[in-house]
């Protein structure tokens, strides 16, 4: 089969489904763990600055998290799970995150395609792809970033994607919703990217943009990646 590429790899959070929608309908359970995002996000901040990839990226991110904002380590890795890997993910578990209209649709032509789909986020991923209705979707990869030491957009989240799957980083093209984590961190390791964007058209150094789900594969088509 003649085609460019051999794999194409999903941001999560904020790709396959609007963070502002998720929050908007969902306010009400959101609501307590505003503080805690808010501060995880600046720490988070810091964090990516690093030039080297960690070995235990949590007690790092307790560590500094303690540090900004008070309380010992512990305390700060046990809040930080109860909002992420607790609260937040239970609204996947129970359904109460809508996916993007199309998403599921293009996902599962791409799979009837031969392509390899992979997953690859900052933050845990496990209750998810069921939660936005992709239980079906055979992801051959799911990568959190915590777990090989770095955030995006550190090189080693996205070859540890190409590791996994075997494929060469300039045969995989990576989807996400930011410049500078997604799009940026992909084109540093060889990686095509395109950019799904719900508002503005932005400015992008993506192969492409798209602002409905329907057009993924036409433009995919359109470039001959497919």
């Amino acid at each position: 089969m003649n085609r460019k590429i051999d794999a194409v790899c999903f941001d999560v959070d904020g790709t396959l489904y609007s963070i502002r929608r998720m929050v908007l309908e969902n306010l009400r359970a959101i609501w307590p763990m505003r503080a805690t995002f808010r501060e995880l996000h600046r720490v988070r901040d810091l964090l990516r600055l690093r030039e080297h990839p960690v070995e235990d990226f949590r007690q790092l991110q307790a560590e500094r998290f303690a540090l900004e904002h008070g309380g010992n380590v512990t305390q700060a890795m046990q809040r930080i799970e109860e909002v992420i890997e607790g609260s937040w993910m239970d609204l996947f578990a129970q359904g109460h995150v809508r996916s993007d209209e199309g998403m599921a649709v293009a996902l599962r032509v791409l799979q009837t395609r031969g392509l390899r789909l992979a997953l690859m986020s900052d933050y845990p991923i496990e209750e998810k792809p069921g939660g936005l209705g992709l239980a079906d979707i055979d992801f051959s990869v799911c990568i959190n970033a915590e777990d090989v030491g770095a955030l995006k957009p550190h090189p080693r989240p996205f070859l540890a994607v190409a590791e996994a799957l075997d494929v060469a980083p300039g045969r995989i093209l990576y989807v996400g919703d930011r410049e500078a984590y997604d799009v940026e961190g992909a084109l540093g390791v060889g990686m095509l990217a395109a950019r799904i964007y719900r508002k503005k058209r932005p400015q992008t150094r993506a192969l492409f943009a798209f602002k409905r789900w329907a057009l993924l594969i036409r433009l995919m088509e359109w470039k001959r990646l497919i």
